[in-house]
């Protein structure tokens, strides 16, 4: 956190950005899904969409890019609307830090709106025609590991609470 709010910080008083931008939460209502931007930044008149991520000495001196940033930052930036974004490197250890500019790539986030598409037709489907959505195969019952972790196990196999009625 500090070394968030220490960048976020230098933003704000460098003009580049307002506290309101800087880890503030908002919401889609399209997929129904929370994101939390480090910081929503203007410079020269251009918007962008920021990732901060500390790392250990050892990564960042091999660090040529953020892989899960990447994709962090392009999804913020497809709900957003906002398509350019800052991946910012820090360093916990020396403080040196790296910066990857990133433009947004609807390849990047495609599998990602897929899923959120697909869980609001099953959110629907459940809703309207009272119908469960089908077991993965590897869900053989309602004790197995993958049930286990599985925030639907109760409705799916009628066990603890059930399935419980919703409000609508």
């Amino acid at each position: 956190n500090a070394i968030h709010e220490k960048w976020q910080r230098l933003f704000i008083r460098g003009g580049l950005g307002v506290a309101e931008d800087m880890d503030f939460s908002r919401f889609n209502d399209e997929y129904e899904v929370g994101y939390t931007p480090d910081a929503i930044l203007t410079i020269n008149e251009k918007r962008y969409v920021v990732e901060i991520k500390s790392v250990n000495t050892y990564q960042f001196q091999k660090l040529t890019s953020h892989p899960t940033a990447k994709k962090q930052v392009n999804m913020y930036m497809h709900f957003t609307g906002i398509h350019d974004g800052i991946i910012l490197c820090d360093d916990k250890n020396t403080q040196n830090f790296k910066v990857f500019i990133e433009h947004y790539n609807s390849d990047i986030v495609a599998p990602y709106i897929e899923r959120l598409e697909a869980v609001q037709y099953y959110k629907t489907r459940v809703l309207e025609e009272h119908k469960m959505v089908k077991r993965c195969e590897q869900c053989t019952s309602k004790v197995c590991k993958r049930a286990i972790t599985c925030p639907m196990r109760d409705a799916c196999w009628n066990c603890g609470k059930g399935r419980v009625l919703l409000d609508v």
